[in-house]
């Protein structure tokens, strides 16, 4: 198992690359961008269940983009933040593809 040996993973979990969904092997995640609290809380429980020895620290990279599919207004990025934190994650990631990062959506 390749993920044995991590410390820390880093799980993308981006709206505007999952907008109509995404079905894998025990998780399915059905129109995440209409509710971006549920999506991160699923797949984050998803991972968080799965055997990994030594137990990883799972450390979600969440949405930022202003552009694109689905567009992260500060409002959304704070529902995922809440969710990540709901699932008993402290750290996150923000991750906007375009690398612009508008002060008025990332929450303080």
């Amino acid at each position: 198992n390749p993920l044995a040996i991590c410390e820390n993973i880093v799980l993308g979990i981006l709206p505007e690359l999952l907008e109509t969904g995404y079905l894998a092997e025990g998780v399915t995640v059905t129109r995440p961008a209409t509710d971006l609290s549920k999506m991160v809380q699923e797949v984050l429980n998803y991972a968080k269940s799965q055997p990994v020895t030594p137990p990883a620290n799972i450390i979600p990279m969440l949405g930022a983009s202003p552009a694109g599919v689905v567009p992260m207004t500060k409002e959304k990025v704070d529902i995922q933040i809440n969710a990540a934190r709901e699932s008993g994650n402290d750290e996150y990631i923000l991750y906007a593809a375009n690398g612009i990062y508008p002060p008025e959506n990332i929450a303080e």
